[in-house]
């Protein structure tokens, strides 16, 4: 394949004799089912998808990466279905991947490598050690299906060490709940009727309008919104909403929009969640109210149906809260709903034998490495709208063998959910 080729958005095949010899981690259990997952979704990996690489380029610019990328881990390979900054739509052997790792847990976690030489797993592999761009920090959040099959990964990319935010790797995630959403809006009523009981999400959660605002700036610019928003807007077909200020399209319904912004100021500033009655100033639907969901972008799932996704304990909080990334998740309430659907009782996961939930005992981890487990709640702030219980964080008594990182599972206690390592 030319360069044209890939100038072109092809995707660029890979040289097997570069990756020859190099074996990455066991298959998780659920290998097949993961696989036929992937089937029923008919995602085309090779076929890129502008609103994921939109979602790319947002969280590069959001975060101060050079690279963000989608990608799909087919039984063989490794697709970058969507790429933005300085990486290419690229094929990759499984053995490869960074990606697949976020398999290896039972438990959803950020797969974090902030400096991948100094990784006994990843320091001789071929995109480490031989490729043209060496990839020498990685971050990616698991695609979580609404079976609960894991299909590949948002990740971030950079070719010098570099060290993230709690805060930013809960962005991650938040977009990566927004990759799914988009790769399951068409082919989400095609799942199995026998996995039907299993699912996480609903088809009304993956319809909800969505859409994300910086809430720093005057006005309140418009970062992204999904097609249900723009279809909740009466808006014509290709109507870019982006970058757009939030008031220019709405207004409060019995107060001034001073008012309102002036009124929340205070939850923006600490980061709390906060509802609003609106109505759209223009269109069909003018003059209709809208009951709408205001919550920090980097506070738990897009809905309480989705499996938190567990952060690495040592990364660095923000110790100023006025640093904090001042981005939310702006949803528009059905009629009626006062509040988040709540989710049913999750079964709590044990360690077994000193070991981590995990699907696999992998090298980094070493059979000999005993954990001791020891949940510590933290105290949660007082605010009578939030719709989240308080996190909580658990942490591992020991390092195991290799350079993987502790983890805080920052998951709701109604889920019951729980994680001790990351690999």
């Amino acid at each position: 394949m030319t360069s044209q080729d890939a100038a072109d958005g092809a995707v660029v095949p890979y040289d097997p004799s570069v990756f020859e010899g190099y074996k990455g981690p066991p298959l998780p259990p659920d290998e097949d089912e993961r696989c036929r997952t992937l089937e029923t979704l008919d995602v085309q990996p090779e076929v890129d998808d502008p609103v994921l690489s939109s979602l790319c380029k947002l969280l590069c610019s959001l975060l101060k990466v050079p690279a963000a990328a989608v990608s799909i881990v087919e039984r063989e390979r490794q697709v970058l279905k969507s790429t933005a900054g300085n990486i290419t739509r690229c094929v990759v052997p499984r053995s490869a991947s960074f990606c697949q790792h976020t398999f290896v847990h039972k438990l959803p976690v950020v797969m974090v490598v902030e400096d991948t030489l100094k990784d006994v797993r990843f320091a001789d592999n071929p995109l480490v050690a031989k490729g043209v761009h060496p990839i020498r920090f990685y971050a990616g959040a698991p695609l979580i299906a609404s079976n609960g099959h894991r299909i590949g990964a948002m990740c971030l990319i950079d070719q010098k060490p570099r060290t993230l935010s709690v805060e930013d790797y809960r962005v991650l995630c938040t977009c990566a709940e927004m990759v799914v959403r988009r790769l399951e809006k068409q082919q989400f009523e095609l799942l199995e009727a026998s996995a039907a009981d299993k699912m996480l999400r609903t088809l009304d959660t993956l319809r909800r309008p969505l859409l994300l605002a910086d809430m720093s700036l005057r006005g309140w610019p418009v970062l992204h919104a999904n097609e249900a928003w723009l279809k909740r807007m009466a808006l014509p077909k290709g109507t870019e909403i982006r970058s757009l200020p939030f008031w220019d399209y709405y207004e409060a319904t019995q107060d001034s929009q001073e008012a309102v912004v002036e009124g929340f100021n205070e939850q923006i500033s600490q980061q709390k969640p906060f509802f609003v009655s609106l109505q759209l100033k223009d269109g069909c639907n003018k003059g209709w109210p809208l009951q709408m969901h205001f919550k920090p972008a980097t506070q738990g799932s897009l809905d309480p149906f989705t499996p938190e996704i567990a952060i690495p304990e040592d990364a660095p909080f923000h110790d100023n809260p006025a640093d904090d990334l001042p981005y939310y998740i702006v949803t528009i309430l059905d009629d009626g709903e006062s509040s988040p659907a709540q989710p049913p009782q999750a079964k709590a996961a044990v360690p077994q034998k000193g070991m981590p939930p995990a699907f696999s005992t992998d090298s980094a981890i070493g059979t000999d490495a005993t954990k001791k487990v020891q949940v510590q709640p933290e105290t949660p702030a007082a605010d009578p709208v939030a719709a989240e219980p308080a996190p909580t964080a658990v942490k591992p008594a020991a390092e195991a063998k290799g350079t993987e990182k502790k983890l805080g599972c920052f998951g709701k206690d109604s889920d019951s959910q729980r994680a001790c390592v990351i690999s």
